[in-house]
């Protein structure tokens, strides 16, 4: 799964599997106009794994994003648009699975923000809260712990807001009753 199908050069874009053993590294790798390795990440518990925010710099054109699990040799493959013009840099955020029951856990990752800036996460809708404030990693990429849902039913907005920069980036969450 990437966080988007088209990205400007000089913009960022994340690049997340599933579905492999854990613990497996998997190679990230792409094809197009350009290709190369992204490198070799291991999964966690779950069999899933991100690249982190890939900061976007080869030509203009239609790309192939492969992963391939070095022991297993399951792959995985999503298509990239990469397009002319400068990117904004702005900040963007990414849930695991929308819609989330309640009960369950779901993550969140915000990037595009200065490095070491504080983050505070937030939600809205039926209820309203906070997750607290994270530094970011030296790509400007940051996290909360894993999110273990029990608001009421609904639709939500998840918000990371940069504490220096300004920055803001949201998506939307949909909670729904177990049994659903």
């Amino acid at each position: 799964m990437l966080s988007t199908s088209q990205v400007a050069i000089g913009d960022t874009y994340l690049a997340t599997v599933s579905g492999f053993a854990p613990g497996e590294d998997v190679q990230f790798s792409w094809t197009g106009p350009s290709s190369g390795e992204m490198g070799a990440f291991p999964t966690d518990l779950g069999g899933s794994t991100s690249t982190g925010p890939v900061f976007e710099r080869d030509p203009p054109g239609h790309y192939t994003i492969t992963v391939t699990g070095l022991t297993s040799e399951r792959t995985a493959s999503a298509v990239l648009q990469v397009v002319t013009g400068s990117g904004t840099g702005a900040a963007q955020l990414m849930l695991s699975t929308s819609p989330v029951v309640i009960g369950d856990t779901y993550f969140v990752t915000a990037w595009g923000f200065a490095p070491g800036e504080n983050v505070r996460f937030s939600w809205t809708g039926p209820s309203n809260g906070e997750m607290g404030v994270f530094p970011t990693d030296p790509g400007g990429r940051t996290s909360p712990d894993p999110v273990f849902e029990r608001d009421p039913p609904g639709h939500y907005t998840v918000t990371a807001a940069g504490l220096t920069s300004g920055r803001v980036a949201s998506a939307e969450l949909q909670v729904v009753p177990a049994g659903n």
